[in-house]
């Protein structure tokens, strides 16, 4: 969802859930099969895997959404992830997400909620049309 609105594409498709699981496939970008190593998206251009934290302050990811950094959260006691587009500033314990599979729009932080943050940098680059070859 993020790189499709940055506009990356992967063999000349912009990239989507089939496109970028081919491509991580391809370049090691998971370990024993089916355990996604984050790092692996730097071998795309214009990306940059910052880290993950178990716990990081509400102003800390604000503050990676208002430079927007592409943040992705960890829900479901691990059991799955979302892509972080907001937060509440009413209640800082509150991040709108984007997760069409439990068609929910925010978590909260602990409990069934927000146990993980993950955060890249990525390039904005309106002329960085990315042709990579599988």
């Amino acid at each position: 969802m993020a790189l499709h609105s940055h506009g990356y594409k992967i063999s000349g498709n912009h990239v989507n859930p089939k496109t970028l699981n081919h491509w991580l496939t391809k370049h090691h970008g998971y370990a024993y099969g089916d355990n996604f190593i984050w790092g692996s998206l730097d071998s795309l251009p214009g990306i940059n895997y910052i880290g993950s934290w178990s716990s990081l302050p509400y102003e800390d990811v604000k503050k990676a959404l208002l430079n927007k950094k592409m943040v992705i959260a960890n829900v479901h006691d691990g059991q799955h992830f979302v892509l972080v587009t907001g937060f509440d500033p009413a209640d800082h314990h509150k991040f709108y997400v984007n997760d069409p599979y439990f068609e929910t729009d925010s978590y909260t932080i602990g409990g069934f909620g927000i146990i993980k943050f993950f955060e890249f940098d990525i390039s904005d680059h309106e002329t960085m049309k990315l042709g990579l070859r599988i």
